[in-house]
Protein backbone atom coordinates (compact mmCIF):
# COMPACT_ATOMS: atom_id res chain seq x y z
CA UNK A 1 0.00 0.00 0.00
CA UNK A 2 2.65 2.53 -0.98
CA UNK A 3 5.43 1.99 1.55
CA UNK A 4 6.48 0.19 4.68
CA UNK A 5 4.54 0.95 7.83
CA UNK A 6 6.19 3.07 10.50
CA UNK A 7 5.56 1.91 14.09
CA UNK A 8 6.03 5.38 15.53
CA UNK A 9 6.74 8.60 13.67
CA UNK A 10 8.02 11.94 14.88
CA UNK A 11 5.41 14.40 13.59
CA UNK A 12 5.68 18.20 13.61
CA UNK A 13 2.24 19.85 13.61
CA UNK A 14 2.35 23.42 12.27
CA UNK A 15 -0.71 25.62 12.92
CA UNK A 16 -2.71 22.41 13.22
CA UNK A 17 -6.11 21.79 14.77
CA UNK A 18 -5.58 20.44 18.33
CA UNK A 19 -7.92 17.50 17.68
CA UNK A 20 -5.67 16.33 14.84
CA UNK A 21 -2.55 16.58 16.99
CA UNK A 22 -4.30 14.62 19.75
CA UNK A 23 -5.34 11.91 17.29
CA UNK A 24 -1.69 11.45 16.33
CA UNK A 25 -0.70 11.19 20.00
CA UNK A 26 -3.46 8.64 20.64
CA UNK A 27 -2.20 6.58 17.69
CA UNK A 28 1.21 6.35 19.38
CA UNK A 29 3.19 8.95 17.42
CA UNK A 30 5.58 11.46 18.96
CA UNK A 31 4.06 14.87 18.28
CA UNK A 32 5.64 18.33 18.38
CA UNK A 33 3.48 21.43 17.97
CA UNK A 34 4.38 24.90 16.75
CA UNK A 35 3.01 27.84 14.80
CA UNK A 36 4.29 30.13 12.07
CA UNK A 37 1.87 32.76 13.36
CA UNK A 38 -1.16 31.92 11.22
CA UNK A 39 -3.33 31.06 14.24
CA UNK A 40 -2.53 34.02 16.51
CA UNK A 41 0.06 36.28 14.84
CA UNK A 42 2.86 35.09 17.13
CA UNK A 43 5.26 32.68 15.36
CA UNK A 44 7.04 30.22 17.63
CA UNK A 45 8.49 26.93 16.44
CA UNK A 46 11.12 25.35 18.68
CA UNK A 47 11.41 21.92 17.04
CA UNK A 48 13.98 21.76 14.19
CA UNK A 49 11.83 20.69 11.21
CA UNK A 50 14.62 18.59 9.71
CA UNK A 51 14.64 16.33 12.78
CA UNK A 52 11.15 14.87 12.30
CA UNK A 53 9.69 12.24 9.97
CA UNK A 54 6.62 14.19 8.84
CA UNK A 55 5.39 17.79 8.89
CA UNK A 56 1.65 18.38 9.00
CA UNK A 57 -0.49 21.50 8.62
CA UNK A 58 -4.21 21.02 9.32
CA UNK A 59 -5.12 24.70 9.79
CA UNK A 60 -8.74 25.44 10.67
CA UNK A 61 -9.09 28.73 12.60
CA UNK A 62 -6.74 31.27 11.03
CA UNK A 63 -5.93 34.66 12.52
CA UNK A 64 -7.61 37.27 10.29
CA UNK A 65 -7.71 41.05 9.97
CA UNK A 66 -10.34 43.37 8.47
CA UNK A 67 -9.04 44.64 5.12
CA UNK A 68 -11.71 47.39 5.15
CA UNK A 69 -10.21 48.86 8.33
CA UNK A 70 -7.02 50.05 6.68
CA UNK A 71 -4.91 53.18 6.97
CA UNK A 72 -3.02 55.32 9.49
CA UNK A 73 -3.69 54.10 13.01
CA UNK A 74 -5.49 51.03 11.67
CA UNK A 75 -4.33 47.90 9.88
CA UNK A 76 -1.35 48.21 7.55
CA UNK A 77 1.26 46.00 5.88
CA UNK A 78 3.19 45.97 9.15
CA UNK A 79 0.57 45.57 11.86
CA UNK A 80 -3.01 44.46 12.28
CA UNK A 81 -5.76 43.81 14.78
CA UNK A 82 -6.92 40.19 14.77
CA UNK A 83 -10.70 39.75 14.48
CA UNK A 84 -12.08 36.84 16.54
CA UNK A 85 -14.40 34.46 14.63
CA UNK A 86 -14.42 36.56 11.43
CA UNK A 87 -17.45 36.21 9.14
CA UNK A 88 -17.11 35.32 5.46
CA UNK A 89 -17.57 38.40 3.26
CA UNK A 90 -16.29 38.98 -0.25
CA UNK A 91 -15.01 42.03 -2.12
CA UNK A 92 -14.28 42.42 -5.83
CA UNK A 93 -10.73 43.75 -6.32
CA UNK A 94 -9.16 44.02 -9.79
CA UNK A 95 -11.88 41.70 -11.20
CA UNK A 96 -11.23 39.05 -8.53
CA UNK A 97 -13.29 38.05 -5.52
CA UNK A 98 -11.20 38.38 -2.38
CA UNK A 99 -12.27 38.06 1.25
CA UNK A 100 -12.80 41.11 3.41
CA UNK A 101 -11.41 39.30 6.46
CA UNK A 102 -8.01 37.96 5.39
CA UNK A 103 -5.41 35.69 6.93
CA UNK A 104 -2.66 37.61 8.67
CA UNK A 105 0.42 38.36 6.54
CA UNK A 106 3.98 37.53 7.58
CA UNK A 107 4.90 41.22 7.71
CA UNK A 108 2.04 41.90 10.17
CA UNK A 109 3.15 39.27 12.68
CA UNK A 110 5.29 39.74 15.73
CA UNK A 111 9.00 38.95 15.24
CA UNK A 112 10.04 35.34 15.70
CA UNK A 113 11.64 34.75 19.10
CA UNK A 114 15.36 33.82 19.12
CA UNK A 115 15.92 30.18 18.25
CA UNK A 116 12.54 29.80 16.56
CA UNK A 117 12.32 28.21 13.10
CA UNK A 118 10.35 29.48 10.11
CA UNK A 119 9.20 28.80 6.56
CA UNK A 120 12.73 28.82 5.10
CA UNK A 121 13.86 26.13 7.55
CA UNK A 122 10.82 24.01 6.70
CA UNK A 123 11.64 24.46 3.00
CA UNK A 124 15.16 23.22 3.68
CA UNK A 125 13.88 20.26 5.71
CA UNK A 126 11.76 19.18 2.74
CA UNK A 127 14.18 19.85 -0.10
CA UNK A 128 17.38 18.68 1.61
CA UNK A 129 16.44 16.30 4.44
CA UNK A 130 13.54 14.78 2.49
CA UNK A 131 10.92 15.39 5.20
CA UNK A 132 7.44 15.31 3.59
CA UNK A 133 4.85 18.01 4.28
CA UNK A 134 1.14 17.18 4.34
CA UNK A 135 -0.80 20.43 3.84
CA UNK A 136 -4.59 20.19 4.10
CA UNK A 137 -6.43 22.68 1.89
CA UNK A 138 -9.30 23.28 4.29
CA UNK A 139 -12.15 25.62 3.29
CA UNK A 140 -12.11 27.04 6.83
CA UNK A 141 -8.90 28.96 6.02
CA UNK A 142 -9.26 29.11 2.23
CA UNK A 143 -12.34 31.34 2.65
CA UNK A 144 -10.02 33.91 4.25
CA UNK A 145 -7.00 33.57 1.92
CA UNK A 146 -6.16 36.88 0.21
CA UNK A 147 -3.80 37.00 -2.76
CA UNK A 148 -1.92 33.86 -1.73
CA UNK A 149 -1.99 30.99 0.74
CA UNK A 150 -0.04 31.04 4.01
CA UNK A 151 3.69 30.62 3.43
CA UNK A 152 4.43 27.41 5.34
CA UNK A 153 7.48 26.15 3.48
CA UNK A 154 8.67 28.88 1.13
CA UNK A 155 5.88 27.88 -1.29
CA UNK A 156 2.53 29.60 -1.94
CA UNK A 157 -0.58 29.13 -4.09
CA UNK A 158 -3.46 31.31 -5.24
CA UNK A 159 -7.00 29.89 -5.07
CA UNK A 160 -10.28 30.79 -6.75
CA UNK A 161 -13.85 30.03 -5.76
CA UNK A 162 -15.58 27.26 -7.72
CA UNK A 163 -17.79 24.23 -7.11
CA UNK A 164 -17.06 20.64 -8.10
CA UNK A 165 -18.60 17.28 -7.24
CA UNK A 166 -16.89 14.98 -9.74
CA UNK A 167 -13.12 14.70 -9.50
CA UNK A 168 -10.47 12.22 -10.57
CA UNK A 169 -7.79 10.98 -8.17
CA UNK A 170 -4.41 10.35 -9.78
CA UNK A 171 -0.99 8.93 -8.94
CA UNK A 172 0.96 9.11 -6.72
CA UNK A 173 -2.04 9.72 -4.44
CA UNK A 174 -3.88 6.61 -5.68
CA UNK A 175 -0.86 4.36 -5.11
CA UNK A 176 -0.04 5.77 -1.68
CA UNK A 177 -3.65 5.84 -0.49
CA UNK A 178 -5.90 3.42 -2.41
CA UNK A 179 -8.58 4.14 0.22
CA UNK A 180 -9.13 7.63 -1.22
CA UNK A 181 -12.66 8.07 -2.58
CA UNK A 182 -13.56 4.60 -1.27
CA UNK A 183 -13.24 4.46 2.50
CA UNK A 184 -11.73 7.96 2.65
CA UNK A 185 -13.72 10.71 0.89
CA UNK A 186 -13.19 14.38 0.13
CA UNK A 187 -15.71 16.87 1.49
CA UNK A 188 -18.19 17.76 -1.26
CA UNK A 189 -18.54 20.08 -3.01
CA UNK A 190 -14.91 21.12 -3.52
CA UNK A 191 -15.16 24.90 -3.35
CA UNK A 192 -11.62 26.10 -4.12
CA UNK A 193 -9.45 25.35 -7.13
CA UNK A 194 -5.72 25.97 -7.40
CA UNK A 195 -5.68 28.94 -9.77
CA UNK A 196 -1.95 29.58 -9.66
CA UNK A 197 1.19 28.07 -8.19
CA UNK A 198 3.04 26.72 -6.49
CA UNK A 199 5.51 29.63 -6.39
CA UNK A 200 8.71 29.40 -4.39
CA UNK A 201 9.30 32.22 -1.93
CA UNK A 202 12.77 31.24 -0.82
CA UNK A 203 15.26 33.28 -2.82
CA UNK A 204 18.70 32.23 -4.01
CA UNK A 205 20.34 30.37 -6.88
CA UNK A 206 20.10 27.07 -4.98
CA UNK A 207 16.31 26.86 -5.19
CA UNK A 208 15.42 23.27 -6.09
CA UNK A 209 13.42 22.65 -9.23
CA UNK A 210 9.84 21.66 -8.51
CA UNK A 211 7.91 18.95 -10.32
CA UNK A 212 4.19 19.40 -9.88
CA UNK A 213 1.59 16.68 -10.35
CA UNK A 214 -2.14 17.31 -10.19
CA UNK A 215 -3.47 14.47 -8.04
CA UNK A 216 -7.06 15.71 -7.65
CA UNK A 217 -8.53 17.24 -10.82
CA UNK A 218 -11.66 17.25 -12.96
CA UNK A 219 -12.64 16.93 -16.62
CA UNK A 220 -12.18 20.63 -17.40
CA UNK A 221 -8.64 20.82 -16.00
CA UNK A 222 -9.33 22.37 -12.62
CA UNK A 223 -6.85 21.27 -9.96
CA UNK A 224 -7.83 20.73 -6.33
CA UNK A 225 -4.80 18.86 -5.01
CA UNK A 226 -1.14 18.57 -5.95
CA UNK A 227 1.99 16.65 -5.06
CA UNK A 228 5.10 18.76 -5.49
CA UNK A 229 8.47 17.05 -5.63
CA UNK A 230 11.00 19.57 -4.36
CA UNK A 231 14.62 18.52 -4.09
CA UNK A 232 14.78 15.40 -1.92
CA UNK A 233 11.27 15.75 -0.51
CA UNK A 234 7.64 16.37 -1.39
CA UNK A 235 4.68 18.54 -0.44
CA UNK A 236 1.25 16.91 -0.48
CA UNK A 237 -1.39 19.67 -0.79
CA UNK A 238 -4.77 17.93 -0.57
CA UNK A 239 -8.43 18.98 -0.29
CA UNK A 240 -10.31 18.59 2.99
CA UNK A 241 -11.10 14.98 3.90
CA UNK A 242 -14.30 14.09 5.76
CA UNK A 243 -12.05 12.87 8.59
CA UNK A 244 -8.83 14.87 8.31
CA UNK A 245 -7.46 13.57 11.60
CA UNK A 246 -8.03 9.93 10.65
CA UNK A 247 -6.39 10.43 7.25
CA UNK A 248 -3.37 12.19 8.77
CA UNK A 249 -2.93 9.34 11.25
CA UNK A 250 -3.01 6.93 8.29
CA UNK A 251 -0.45 9.08 6.44
CA UNK A 252 1.89 9.02 9.45
CA UNK A 253 2.04 5.24 9.04
CA UNK A 254 3.19 5.55 5.40
CA UNK A 255 6.18 7.86 5.57
CA UNK A 256 7.99 6.10 2.71
CA UNK A 257 5.01 6.64 0.42
CA UNK A 258 4.89 10.32 1.29
CA UNK A 259 8.60 10.64 0.55
CA UNK A 260 7.96 9.02 -2.85
CA UNK A 261 11.02 6.88 -2.10
CA UNK A 262 9.18 3.78 -3.29
CA UNK A 263 8.27 5.29 -6.66
CA UNK A 264 10.56 3.92 -9.36
CA UNK A 265 10.63 5.06 -12.03
CA UNK A 266 8.82 8.31 -11.34
CA UNK A 267 6.44 9.41 -14.10
CA UNK A 268 7.32 12.50 -16.03
CA UNK A 269 5.90 15.48 -14.15
CA UNK A 270 4.94 18.98 -15.13
CA UNK A 271 7.53 21.54 -14.10
CA UNK A 272 6.21 24.33 -11.95
CA UNK A 273 5.32 27.29 -14.08
CA UNK A 274 7.80 30.16 -14.22
CA UNK A 275 6.51 33.72 -14.20
CA UNK A 276 5.02 34.75 -17.58
CA UNK A 277 7.54 35.94 -20.15
CA UNK A 278 6.92 37.89 -23.33
CA UNK A 279 7.96 36.07 -26.48
CA UNK A 280 10.45 38.73 -27.50
CA UNK A 281 11.91 39.02 -23.99
CA UNK A 282 10.21 42.34 -23.21
CA UNK A 283 8.57 42.98 -19.85
CA UNK A 284 5.74 45.23 -18.79
CA UNK A 285 7.33 46.19 -15.48
CA UNK A 286 10.86 46.21 -14.04
CA UNK A 287 10.77 46.13 -10.21
CA UNK A 288 13.64 48.01 -8.59
CA UNK A 289 14.04 47.51 -4.85
CA UNK A 290 16.48 47.13 -1.99
CA UNK A 291 17.05 43.55 -0.86
CA UNK A 292 15.74 44.39 2.62
CA UNK A 293 12.34 45.22 1.10
CA UNK A 294 12.04 42.02 -0.94
CA UNK A 295 9.95 39.94 1.45
CA UNK A 296 7.69 42.73 2.72
CA UNK A 297 6.72 44.36 -0.58
CA UNK A 298 8.81 43.56 -3.69
CA UNK A 299 8.02 39.85 -4.03
CA UNK A 300 4.32 40.18 -3.11
CA UNK A 301 4.06 42.99 -5.68
CA UNK A 302 5.75 40.89 -8.38
CA UNK A 303 3.44 37.94 -7.70
CA UNK A 304 0.32 40.12 -7.67
CA UNK A 305 1.24 41.76 -11.00
CA UNK A 306 1.97 38.36 -12.54
CA UNK A 307 -1.40 37.08 -11.32
CA UNK A 308 -2.95 40.00 -13.24
CA UNK A 309 -1.25 38.84 -16.45
CA UNK A 310 1.66 41.29 -16.58
CA UNK A 311 5.19 40.25 -17.47
CA UNK A 312 7.60 41.29 -14.74
CA UNK A 313 11.38 41.62 -14.47
CA UNK A 314 12.12 40.71 -10.85
CA UNK A 315 15.69 39.90 -9.85
CA UNK A 316 14.72 36.77 -7.88
CA UNK A 317 13.14 35.30 -11.03
CA UNK A 318 15.81 36.44 -13.48
CA UNK A 319 19.27 36.21 -11.91
CA UNK A 320 21.12 32.95 -11.48
CA UNK A 321 24.52 31.93 -10.19
CA UNK A 322 27.24 33.01 -12.63
CA UNK A 323 25.22 35.77 -14.31
CA UNK A 324 26.96 39.03 -15.13
CA UNK A 325 24.92 41.14 -12.77
CA UNK A 326 25.26 44.57 -14.38
CA UNK A 327 24.69 43.25 -17.91
CA UNK A 328 21.56 41.33 -16.89
CA UNK A 329 20.08 44.31 -15.03
CA UNK A 330 20.84 46.75 -17.85
CA UNK A 331 19.24 44.35 -20.33
CA UNK A 332 16.18 44.07 -18.08
CA UNK A 333 15.90 47.85 -17.87
CA UNK A 334 16.08 48.25 -21.65
CA UNK A 335 13.44 45.60 -22.24
CA UNK A 336 10.89 46.89 -19.70
CA UNK A 337 8.15 49.40 -20.51
CA UNK A 338 7.80 50.64 -16.94
CA UNK A 339 10.03 50.75 -13.90
CA UNK A 340 8.28 50.29 -10.54
CA UNK A 341 10.75 51.78 -8.06
CA UNK A 342 10.18 50.93 -4.38
CA UNK A 343 11.55 53.99 -2.61
CA UNK A 344 12.49 53.43 1.04
CA UNK A 345 15.25 54.25 3.50
CA UNK A 346 16.87 50.98 2.45
CA UNK A 347 16.66 51.94 -1.24
CA UNK A 348 18.41 55.27 -0.79
CA UNK A 349 21.11 53.64 1.37
CA UNK A 350 22.13 51.17 -1.37
CA UNK A 351 24.26 51.60 -4.48
CA UNK A 352 22.65 49.07 -6.85
CA UNK A 353 19.04 50.28 -6.57
CA UNK A 354 20.13 53.86 -7.24
CA UNK A 355 22.11 52.72 -10.29
CA UNK A 356 18.92 51.06 -11.55
CA UNK A 357 17.04 54.31 -10.97
CA UNK A 358 19.70 56.23 -12.89
CA UNK A 359 19.26 53.74 -15.73
CA UNK A 360 15.49 54.25 -15.73
CA UNK A 361 15.92 58.04 -15.84
CA UNK A 362 18.25 57.64 -18.82
CA UNK A 363 15.72 55.45 -20.62
CA UNK A 364 12.68 57.54 -19.79
CA UNK A 365 13.05 59.57 -22.96
CA UNK A 366 12.25 56.33 -24.78
CA UNK A 367 9.63 53.75 -23.85
CA UNK A 368 10.38 53.17 -20.16
CA UNK A 369 8.51 55.21 -17.56
CA UNK A 370 9.15 55.43 -13.81
CA UNK A 371 6.38 54.48 -11.37
CA UNK A 372 7.47 55.55 -7.86
CA UNK A 373 6.24 53.55 -4.86
CA UNK A 374 6.77 55.05 -1.42
CA UNK A 375 7.48 52.41 1.22
CA UNK A 376 7.46 53.69 4.81
CA UNK A 377 8.31 57.19 3.57
CA UNK A 378 6.45 60.49 3.70
CA UNK A 379 6.55 63.27 1.10
CA UNK A 380 9.05 65.13 3.26
CA UNK A 381 11.26 62.02 3.49
CA UNK A 382 11.33 61.64 -0.29
CA UNK A 383 11.99 65.37 -0.74
CA UNK A 384 15.04 65.07 1.53
CA UNK A 385 16.39 62.16 -0.50
CA UNK A 386 15.45 63.31 -4.01
CA UNK A 387 13.61 66.58 -4.75
CA UNK A 388 13.03 65.45 -8.34
CA UNK A 389 11.29 62.23 -7.27
CA UNK A 390 9.19 64.04 -4.67
CA UNK A 391 7.48 65.98 -7.48
CA UNK A 392 6.33 62.83 -9.23
CA UNK A 393 2.90 61.31 -8.73
CA UNK A 394 3.45 58.23 -6.56
CA UNK A 395 1.56 55.51 -4.71
CA UNK A 396 2.28 54.53 -1.11
CA UNK A 397 2.33 51.04 0.39
CA UNK A 398 0.53 52.53 3.39
CA UNK A 399 -2.70 52.04 1.44
CA UNK A 400 -2.03 48.32 1.02
CA UNK A 401 -0.81 46.08 -1.79
CA UNK A 402 -4.13 46.16 -3.65
CA UNK A 403 -3.87 49.94 -4.04
CA UNK A 404 -0.31 49.68 -5.39
CA UNK A 405 -1.28 46.93 -7.85
CA UNK A 406 -4.33 48.86 -9.06
CA UNK A 407 -2.22 51.98 -9.63
CA UNK A 408 0.39 50.09 -11.68
CA UNK A 409 -2.24 48.26 -13.71
CA UNK A 410 -3.90 51.59 -14.48
CA UNK A 411 -0.61 53.02 -15.77
CA UNK A 412 0.43 49.97 -17.79
CA UNK A 413 -2.96 49.30 -19.38
CA UNK A 414 -3.67 52.94 -20.17
CA UNK A 415 -1.28 52.82 -23.14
Amino acid sequence: MGGAAVEMARVLCIDTDPATAQALVTAGHEVFAGTLGYTDGQPRLAMPPHEVDLIVCDLRKAACFDSDWWGPGRNSNFQCTIVPNPPVEWRRVNDRLVPRFRIIQESQMRPRPPGSFGASEIHRAISRAGVPLLFMLNPEWLQHAGHYSPNLAGVVWRFDLTSAERVEVRDPLVTAFPEIEKDVAFVRPLLYEIAEGPHQRVGGAAEPRMTVRAVVANAVGQQFGQVIEMGNGAIWALPRIEDNAGFIVLAASRIDALRLSAAAPKPHGVAAANPPRAVDGERDVFISHASEDKDAIARPLAEALISEGLTVWFAEYELRLGDRLRERIEDGLRRSRYGAVILSDNFFAKRWPQLELDGLFALEAGATRILPIWHRLTLEDVRQYSPILSERLAVSTEGGLDVVVKSILGAVRRR
